[in-house]
């Protein structure tokens, strides 16, 4: 919750509306204990650019 991740959220919805804007994706890896109002906020900003992915193994984090 220190980290604000509504900033990332902000930042997606200026990019987006860049020239070459549409080229970029903001992703959201794990289950933190705002991830539902996070994804809620995202779709309520019409934020196409932000992936939220569930959890996945340590060593797989590197692949996102």
């Amino acid at each position: 919750m220190a980290h604000c991740p509504e900033t990332i959220l902000d930042a997606a919805d200026k990019i987006r509306k860049q020239d070459g804007g549409d080229q970029f994706r903001f992703v959201f890896l794990g289950n933190g204990a705002r991830k539902n109002e996070l994804m809620e906020r995202a779709e309520s900003m019409g934020l196409d650019n932000v992936v939220f992915i569930d959890s996945v193994p340590k060593a797989e984090v590197v692949k996102y």
